[in-house]
């Protein structure tokens, strides 16, 4: 004999797994991700005199953005937490397409 559990959620349980069905088929879309992204060593000289190197990162504003590996490290760290933020402010965030 097999016993059958019914599982019940809430209207908000129902909105967050669409939701997150919906944020999976986009991430797919996108694939591993945007093909206009790329990632370059780069180097300058600051206002001391000292020469910097780092990532500069092309396709996701204007203008490259140069971080830190430092940076780029703790940005991959936190990754999940990122999409995790964004999700739950998103509908108070701008949205360029």
């Amino acid at each position: 004999m097999t016993a059958v559990t019914k599982v019940i959620q809430t209207p908000e349980q129902v909105a967050q797994d669409e939701r997150r069905k919906q944020l999976e088929a986009e991430l797919a879309a996108m694939g591993s991700k945007p093909k206009n992204i790329n990632l370059q060593v780069t180097s300058f000289v600051d206002k001391k005199g000292v020469t910097k190197v780092g990532i500069n990162i092309h396709g996701v504003t204007a203008k490259s953005m140069f971080v830190y590996a430092s940076q780029a490290l703790v940005l991959a760290q936190i990754a999940e937490e990122l999409k995790a933020f964004v999700e739950e402010h998103r509908s108070a965030l701008t949205w360029q397409k």
